[in-house]
């Protein structure tokens, strides 16, 4: 159900917002109202790895003060999220290695 609705909102943004900062003023409109929070989740996952692929894509260069702000701020959003793995769990999986 939630790809079916992520598909209509792409349909819709595309439709009736020909100019790229009008579709993304009606994707932000769009995500406000939106009340499914396991598709909102999908999206928000999306979200996180375009910005970690932006980073890791910078990988091959030394960072700036602004890259390494951006990569902390991402650390501190996965953390708050819970997207991390503790010492155990590390530790639990490398018994299987």
């Amino acid at each position: 159900m939630a790809f079916g609705l992520i598909q209509k909102a792409k349909y819709i943004l595309a439709m009736n917002s020909p100019a790229f900062q009008n579709r993304k003023r009606s994707a932000i409109e769009f995500l406000i109202g939106m009340q499914d929070d396991n598709a909102f989740q999908k999206i928000e996952s999306i979200i996180l790895e375009l910005k970690y692929q932006a980073v890791q894509s910078d990988s091959q260069t030394p960072l700036t003060i602004d890259q390494l702000i951006k990569r902390a701020k991402l650390s501190n959003e996965d953390y708050s999220r819970g997207n991390y793995t503790t010492q155990e769990e590390v530790e639990l999986a490398s018994d299987n290695w």
